[in-house]
């Protein structure tokens, strides 16, 4: 009984463990995506701000031209 009480309790960690880096791994992929989106918005301001520049520099816009924030 003894060897069968522990290989239960060894079957019991080992699917908490596995759970737990499911969870993990969840987060992770989460995190990776939100990452993605962020440096998506990132590039897309850049570019809006070196189209604003060059209008700027070719007379075509007013200085207190607002960036699209959207």
């Amino acid at each position: 009984m003894a060897v069968e009480d522990r290989l239960a309790r060894i079957e019991e960690r080992v699917g908490a463990l596995e759970a737990a880096i499911a969870e993990l791994t969840g987060r992770v992929e989460g995190l990776s995506k939100r990452i993605g989106d962020l440096r998506n918005d990132v590039n897309h301001r850049l570019e809006e701000l070196s189209r604003r520049m060059d209008r700027l520099e070719g007379g075509m816009e007013r200085p207190d031209d607002r960036l699209d924030t959207g």
